[in-house]
């Protein structure tokens, strides 16, 4: 709830390109609208998401007024966001849509009581903010989320947490460093920081959002010279200092469609077996090239959706069972982006799949009613549009 707002509105406000948001008068007062709600949303957040983490204080209940106008702000922002941004960008559509629920939600369990499960929700969907914040850099600095940061119910998180707050409010430097420092201590294995996740979120920032080979170099190689690394991780590493030294001189060189197929291509003569990570940094550093593409929305709609369909498909090989999925978000995007183009029908096809593994498996369980809906509307979108391919 609380991070998928602020995400949002940041990422609108503040990540997207002047032009993106200003082409005409209307989209300039619009943006100013929206970051108008973007400050309000967040003032109220730098307050609700501190005190989620205190027991007591949350349900406590004299607090209870000021939880419930904090929330009935977010239901507020994120119902007025949907309205005004699906129609503009297919990524941030379904996102404020997901927004919308996810505060019914929350709202509903804080109605009745059940706490512990608001604050969970609270806590979890700061991973919605991730989602958005770890694609491209900031434009600028952003006051309140230091405000939020510096809170000192905020610093009682584990560190992993934190790190991820940083990057859920942009603060990317001090995330790194973060990480960087639990790289080094002595007490925390490589192949736990490497299972937890820490690894890869340290890379995704370094390489995709700040593009700073170097120091993400210079960062693997001293993690290389741990003495307990395991055996499968330091073949990784050394595969993607490679890659970096390769990649070195593009950190500013202006992203193309072809630069990031070439990427890909180059990952893929060098992995072996679906799991196979050794083509990560080319992964990274493609997904970067094509996140500034979108986010420009200067090319064509078959190349907008071709650029969304290797997003999807980059994003199904890192995701490591992410609370939000952003395969889906991009493979859907691509579909609204350029039904009657040539990657609608092969984006619904993995979307499909996707989406049937996600919620099959052992327990027998089936696609829920809305997610099903979803899918039958982007199937008739691609079969409308391309009647040729048209199925029963």
């Amino acid at each position: 709830m609380s991070m998928r707002v602020s995400s949002l509105l940041l990422a609108l406000a503040i990540s997207a390109p002047s032009g993106a948001l200003a082409a005409s008068a209307a989209d300039a007062e619009e943006a100013a609208r929206l970051r108008a709600t973007m400050g309000q949303v967040f003032e109220a957040l730098s307050q609700l998401l501190p005190m989620s983490l205190d027991d007591e204080r949350f349900a406590s209940p004299a607090a209870r007024p000021r939880i419930e106008a904090w929330l009935s702000t977010l239901a507020a922002a994120s119902s007025d966001v949907e309205r005004h941004t699906g129609a503009r960008d297919p990524g941030f559509g379904q996102i404020s849509r997901s927004l919308s629920r996810d505060v019914a939600e929350i709202r509903q369990r804080f109605a009745l009581g059940r706490m512990v499960e608001a604050q969970f929700y609270v806590s979890q969907l700061t991973e919605n903010c991730v989602a958005c914040h770890s694609r491209l850099p900031k434009a600028r600095d952003f006051p309140l989320a230091e405000k939020l940061t510096a809170d000192p119910a905020v610093a009682t998180l584990e560190p992993r947490a934190r790190a991820r707050l940083y990057v859920a409010t942009r603060q990317f430097d001090p995330a790194l460093s973060l990480w960087e420092s639990r790289f080094a201590d002595p007490s925390l294995a490589p192949a736990e920081l490497d299972l937890d996740g820490e690894l890869l979120s340290y890379l995704v920032v370094c390489i995709r959002v700040q593009r700073d080979f170097e120091r993400a170099r210079g960062t693997l190689a001293k993690l290389a010279a741990r003495p307990d690394m395991p055996r499968y991780l330091a073949s990784d590493v050394r595969a993607w200092i490679a890659q970096l030294g390769e990649i070195a001189g593009s950190g500013k060189a202006e992203p193309t469609l072809a630069s990031a197929r070439a990427q890909l291509e180059r990952g893929r003569t060098l992995s072996e077996f679906p799991a196979d990570r050794a083509a990560l940094v080319y992964d990274l550093s493609a997904s970067s090239d094509l996140h500034r593409l979108v986010a420009r929305h200067s090319s064509s709609r078959a190349e907008l959706a071709e650029a969304y369909y290797l997003l999807g498909a980059i994003e199904a090989r890192l995701e490591q069972g992410s609370w939000v999925s952003e395969t889906e978000q991009h493979l859907e995007s691509s579909i609204r982006t350029d039904p009657g183009g040539p990657f609608a029908e092969k984006a619904y096809v993995v979307l499909e799949q996707y989406t049937v593994l996600a919620f099959g498996g052992a327990s027998g369980a089936t696609v829920p009613p809305d997610v099903e809906r979803r899918l039958g509307e982007l199937r008739q979108l691609v079969d409308a549009s391309q009647p040729g391919r048209a199925r029963p």
